[in-house]
C-alpha cells in the first residue's frame, strides 16, 4: 500500500474522479489523513486510504455507468411488463426514467400505415442533460420496415408491432427482446459510434450468427439473437479496437447470458434436443421416486402402529403336578 503522499500525487487517482470537486474534497482528505499518520497509527491510517480507494473505484464505476431514459409512446395492444426492464441490473447502464406519452400519429405512408420518424422524434422530445440514450419504445411498424432505428447519436426507437408473433412461437418473451435492443444501442455509445448516416448500418453484418449486431434483414432470425444474444469474433475485435474499458466485452458477455427464456421452456428446449437422455433420465427418477415413496411409507406406518407390549405366558406344569 503506498504512503498518503504517494497516493495523493498519483496520476491515476486524478482519473478516477472526472468530478474536481470530488477529487479536491477526496484530496484534502488523504492529506489530513497523512498529517495524522504517525509511526504509532501508520496501520489504521493504511485502512483508511484503502476504504477512501474503495469509494474512489465504487465512484468511477457508477459515473461511468449510462443513463437510459425509455420512452413509452402510443397503447400497447399485448401484455408488456416495463416494470421488469426498468429493474434490469447491470454495470454498464442504469435506467433512470420511465415516461408515458399515449397520443401519437400514425400517418399513411407507401400504401401502409406507419409511425414516421420525423413524428417520433417530435414526440420523444430532446434528450435531458445527464442523460446518454433515450429509446422510444412504440407498438406501431416504422418506415421501411425497421424493428430499431437510431435517430440520433443519442436516441433510438424499437417497435415490438414487426416481432410479436415471432416471439410469441419461440416462447420468447417480449421484455428480452427490447433488453436485447437496450444493450446494442449501449454499446454503441460506449463505441463512441454517433455517426447516424448509411455508414452506421455497415456496422452490424448480415449473417445470422446470434450476435447483438445481426442485421436480421429476415426479421424472423431475430429469436437467434433474443435468447440469449452473444457476441461474435468479428465484433469482439471491431469492440477491441476502441477505446473501452478494462473488461468491458467480458462483462457485456456475462449480462447477456441473463438474457434468456423462462426454466419451463428451457427445460422443454433440452428435452426435445436430447430425448434419449431425457426418456432414461425420466425412468431413472420415477424409479427414484418408487424408493423413496415406500420408504416413507414404512416409516410413517411404523410411528402410526406402535408395536404392542408382549403377552404374559401361562405357567408351565410340572410332571409332578401332572400326576396328581
Amino acid at each position: 500500500m503506498a504512503a498518503p503522499g504517494d497516493w495523493q500525487s498519483s496520476a491515476s487517482a486524478a482519473m478516477l474522479f472526472p468530478n474536481k470537486r470530488a477529487y479536491a474534497g477526496l484530496r484534502r482528505a488523504a492529506l489530513l489523513l497523512g498529517r495524522e499518520s504517525t509511526q504509532a497509527d501508520q496501520t489504521t491510517s493504511k485502512c483508511r486510504l484503502d476504504t477512501l480507494n474503495g469509494w474512489a473505484l465504487f465512484y468511477n464505476r457508477r459515473s461511468s455507468m449510462k443513463r437510459v431514459k425509455i420512452c413509452r409512446l402510443g397503447c400497447f395492444n399485448h401484455r408488456l411488463n416495463f416494470a421488469e426492464i426498468a429493474k434490469w441490473r447491470s454495470r454498464y447502464f442504469r435506467i433512470t426514467d420511465m415516461s408515458l406519452r399515449a397520443d401519437i400519429t400514425v400517418d399513411h405512408f407507401e400504401n401502409n400505415y406507419v409511425y414516421p420518424t420525423c413524428n417520433i422524434a417530435a414526440d420523444m422530445g430532446e434528450v435531458e442533460p445527464g442523460t446518454n440514450l433515450v429509446i422510444a419504445v412504440v407498438d406501431q411498424p416504422l418506415e421501411e420496415n425497421f424493428y430499431m432505428r437510431r435517430i440520433d447519436a443519442n436516441r433510438a426507437v424499437v417497435s415490438v408491432f414487426p416481432v410479436l408473433d415471432i416471439l410469441a412461437k419461440a416462447n420468447i418473451p417480449i421484455e428480452n427482446y427490447i433488453i436485447r435492443c437496450i444493450y446494442e444501442m449501449v454499446v454503441f455509445v460506449y463505441e463512441g459510434q454517433g455517426r447516424v448516416d448509411d455508414e452506421i448500418y455497415m456496422i452490424p453484418h448480415h449473417e445470422t450468427r446470434g450476435c447483438l449486431f445481426d442485421m436480421n434483414v429476415f426479421i424472423d432470425r431475430i429469436v437467434y439473437s433474443c435468447s440469449p444474444p452473444t457476441i461474435c469474433t468479428e465484433c469482439k475485435a471491431r469492440l477491441r479496437a476502441r477505446p473501452l474499458p478494462t473488461g468491458f466485452i467480458e462483462g457485456i458477455e456475462r449480462e447477456l447470458r441473463r438474457i434468456r427464456k423462462p426454466l419451463y421452456y428451457r427445460i422443454e428446449e433440452n428435452i426435445k434436443r436430447h430425448p434419449v437422455v431425457a426418456l432414461f433420465a425420466a425412468s431413472a427418477l420415477a424409479v427414484l421416486l418408487n424408493v423413496a415413496a415406500s420408504v416413507i411409507y414404512d416409516r410413517l406406518k411404523a410411528i402410526a402402529q406402535p408395536s404392542a407390549a408382549p403377552l404374559p405366558s401361562a405357567p408351565h406344569a410340572g410332571p409332578s403336578e401332572g400326576a396328581r
